[in-house]
């Protein structure tokens, strides 16, 4: 088996082989570090236009920068929108889900991934906690068609708003001075996401982004939340004012297709994947 060690090498020395997965674009430039020394294959699940109508073009000129330093442009890149997610959340479509899975899986196959960095769990959106669910299944399908062990690590992305665990099992990487310079020009290059930029700094200060964290995955089961999760808060209040019509609840929606994303992995094979993708492009 084929275990990515601390030094970014698989166990048979060889440089790791690194892939990206993120719902929103802006989630990469918080990996900046990463970026520039594992030059992954990099996923974008939605363009970020709900951050605004430049969104779409920003997405672009991200990915454009990843391909410059060395990065490549992965099987899925903003094929799908947060409302077109939420819409198959609402009316249960697990299928919508689990297609975006063996697409996953095919590209890891693809590309001889052995290391994937995702979105972690966090109960902040509903996008980023069904990114992490698609992910890890997608490794599962991966794994057993390469016979390999994929390092599977998670990124928090609102730490601001629940700090995660910081322990032993964490990776951090501290940027130099050249390096974290170039990570926040990187940020103010694209307005369309200041006002995340902001609130975050805001909140940690510009310092804590210097340090990179990423945390092994080690359960890929739908989380037992001790409180609500944030986006059945931040629902509710929008439904209130009548922006949205219907909340998206955990339990009644997320958790369902969760299994149902685990399900699948558990017996489709990486051919189905491979088909699902040739008939994507």
């Amino acid at each position: 088996m084929c275990n990515v060690t601390g030094n970014g090498e698989d166990s048979l020395g060889r440089p790791a082989r690194a892939a990206l997965v993120v719902a929103h674009p802006a989630h990469a430039l918080k990996l900046y570090g990463w970026l520039l020394a594992h030059r992954p294959v990099a996923h974008f699940l939605t363009n970020g236009a709900g951050t605004g109508p430049l969104g779409a073009a920003h997405a672009e000129s991200l990915m454009q920068d990843i391909e410059r330093i060395g990065g490549t442009r992965g099987g899925i890149f903003t094929d799908f929108t947060d409302a077109g997610i939420f819409r198959a959340i609402l009316r249960g479509d697990a299928a919508y889900f689990t297609r975006i899975v063996d697409r996953l899986a095919a590209s890891f196959v693809r590309n001889e991934i052995t290391l994937v960095v995702a979105d972690a769990m966090e109960g902040c959106s509903p996008a980023h906690d069904l990114c992490r669910a698609m992910t890890d299944a997608a490794v599962a399908m991966a794994e057993r068609r390469l016979g390999w062990t994929i390092a599977n690590f998670g990124c928090y992305q609102t730490e601001w708003w629940s700090p995660p665990l910081h322990d032993a099992a964490c990776r951090h990487t501290v940027l130099d001075d050249v390096v974290f310079a170039r990570k926040l020009e990187a940020a103010q290059q694209y307005p369309e996401w200041s006002g995340l930029i902001r609130e975050a700094t805001g909140s940690m200060g510009f310092e804590y982004f210097r340090t990179e964290c990423l945390r092994p995955v080690l359960d890929t089961a739908p989380p037992d939340y001790a409180t609500r999760p944030f986006y059945e808060i931040a629902g509710e209040q929008q439904v209130a004012i009548g922006r949205f019509e219907t909340v998206i609840r955990y339990e009644a929606h997320i958790r369902p297709i969760w299994n149902a994303i685990r399900a699948h992995a558990a017996t489709a094979k990486c051919e189905d994947a491979d088909q699902s993708l040739a008939r994507s492009t």
